[in-house]
């Protein structure tokens, strides 16, 4: 688990999240979070399979399924918040939905966001953005 300060790295408001992702579990009945922004979880999994990724603003969860399920090997996944919030993988269409305008983002995990909510496999490649990029170039990278 890495931690460190959001300052200079992440803004609450707008951002972007890339990672490469891989699980141990095919489904959950706890959260697993692969990276958190404060309150925020831009890659969430929640009492489900590993096909579906979620965002939570710490109001507001956005879900994406039917993706490439993460225990059969390392997938690409991407999320932003700013005017909305949007999650991908594999190169679908983005999911987008409604953002609450602030990811409370007063430090950046990756691994876990508290002492129960750990991800259990493969976290590499992370990269953070200090703007929303757009929903195309979101979509592209994670192909």
């Amino acid at each position: 688990v890495l931690t460190y300060p959001s300052a200079g790295n992440v803004l609450g408001t707008a951002g972007t999240a890339y990672a490469e992702l891989s699980t141990l579990w095919t489904t959950t009945a706890v959260n697993n979070n692969a990276l958190t922004v404060g309150t925020g979880r831009p890659f969430l999994v929640q009492n489900a399979a590993s096909t579906t990724l979620n965002i939570y603003d710490g109001t507001t969860m956005l879900s994406k399924s039917g993706m490439t399920d993460m225990s059969t090997g390392v997938r690409k996944r991407a999320s932003s918040w700013g005017a909305n919030e949007v999650i991908t993988g594999d190169g679908l269409t983005v999911a987008s939905g409604a953002f609450d305008g602030d990811m409370n983002a007063s430090s950046i995990t990756i691994g876990h966001i508290s002492n129960i909510e750990h991800w259990y496999g493969t976290i590499k490649n992370v990269r953070i953005w200090q703007r929303q990029l757009t929903d195309s170039a979101i979509q592209v990278m994670t192909v």
